[in-house]
């Protein structure tokens, strides 16, 4: 079981990096294609989720790209690094929770490694 580790130097549009990870997934699916964890940026990016409501946006001249992910407004760009799994659940017993689970507990240890204290909170999803 091979995981390709990608990390783009240059910010990639929003709606480019889904296509790629679509691409990678329907490959994943045929094994054609390694598993893949891609660590990027956009360029400044807003993006709704299934909770987005139009009537969220105050100013009307900002573009959102309606996502299936869940939640509201994220706002993604330049400085925030974003980590994208393209992973084989069905080689790993279908388990998202615990697979979400494992990249918490890993990104908690990782600042912790660097001075930074943080913590999960089931009230609000994040670290």
């Amino acid at each position: 079981m091979n995981i390709e580790i990608k990390k783009s130097i240059k910010p990639v549009n929003y709606l480019d990096a889904l296509k790629t990870l679509e691409e990678r997934v329907e490959k994943l699916i045929k094994n054609e294609a390694n598993e893949l964890i891609w660590i990027l940026e956009h360029p400044p990016t807003f993006t709704g989720g299934t909770s987005y409501s139009e009537s969220d946006v105050l100013d009307k001249s900002v573009n959102i790209i309606k996502t299936s992910r869940g939640g509201k407004i994220t706002w993604h760009g330049p400085g925030q690094l974003i980590c994208y799994f393209a992973i084989n659940l069905n080689k790993r017993k279908k388990d998202i929770r615990k697979f979400i689970n494992i990249i918490k507990d890993s990104i908690i240890l990782s600042l912790k490694s660097f001075g930074i204290k943080s913590n999960s909170d089931r009230k609000n999803i994040g670290i």
